[in-house]
This record gives structure tokens, sequence and C-alpha cells, in this order.
């Protein structure tokens, strides 16, 4: 579950989070939860539904819930769709007990 889909959490319309994926036992990709190619498109008129980057049932691949696209959890890199753009990725740090993500 997404925080932003849960009732008691808040997470400011600029952000939609951080995307974390454990590719190995040590190592782990982080990526920007907002759409890098269409960053604030809206799904529909009122803009209540704006676009941000799920995994779900996509999975190995991350994808944008309003244009569509594609990407993939490996490297970030466009998978399907239309775009410049791949993933913002951000460092990720594991020391075997604690995850440091930063840029």
């Amino acid at each position: 579950m997404y925080l932003d889909e849960k009732p008691s959490v808040y997470i400011p319309p600029q952000s939609r989070g951080v995307l974390v994926w454990r590719s190995d036992m040590t190592h782990f990709k982080a990526y920007e939860r907002q759409p890098p190619n269409d960053p604030f498109k809206c799904c529909n008129e009122n803009y209540s539904l704006c676009g941000k980057l799920v995994i779900g049932d996509n999975y190995p691949f991350v994808k944008d819930t309003c244009t569509g696209n594609m990407y993939q959890l490996l490297d970030g890199s466009l998978f399907q769709g239309e775009g410049r753009y791949p993933l913002i990725e951000y460092a990720a740090e594991y020391d075997g007990t604690l995850l440091y993500i930063h840029n």
C-alpha cells in the first residue's frame, strides 16, 4: 500500500513520494514517484487525480497512472509509451541494517 492511499497520511501534491525496490539482498533502487515525462498531468478536469507511478500488478515495471507509460525498475528506462526521460533516481545506500536514500 502506498502512503497517499492511507486516510491519515497527507503528502503535498508537489511530491508524490518515493518508490523503493530491493533488487537483491544488498542493493536497492529508489525512484521519484512523480512521472518524469509529464509530471503535472492530471487525469480529470478538476485536477483531483494527478499522475503518479505505481508498481502493483505491473511488476517488474512501474506505470504512470495518467499516461500509461511503463518504466523498468531495473534501470528506470522508459519501456513503453512516449517520453524523453527515464525515472528520476535517488542514491540508495544500504549498510546491512539501515537504508539511506538521498539525492
